[in-house]
């Protein structure tokens, strides 16, 4: 029997996270985040509008909540 070189499928397809409206997380900030809805409108005013993933929120917010306030 000939040794024949075997197809390796390397394009497979990488998990998509999916992205969100920034207004569409203040529904449920409490649930996700664990923050009201004025502390999440505060943590994330200095985003600019348009989509995130969830962890890219969490993150934010917990970044925020670690600064010091002047």
């Amino acid at each position: 029997m000939a040794d024949s070189a075997k197809s390796v499928k390397t394009d497979t397809p990488k998990e998509r996270v999916k992205k969100y409206p920034l207004n569409s997380f203040l529904k449920s900030c409490k649930t996700l985040f664990g923050v009201s809805k004025s502390t999440f409108v505060g943590a994330t005013s200095s985003l600019a509008y348009g989509e995130y993933t969830i962890e890219e929120i969490k993150k934010h917010i917990e970044e925020w909540g670690k600064k010091e306030a002047k």
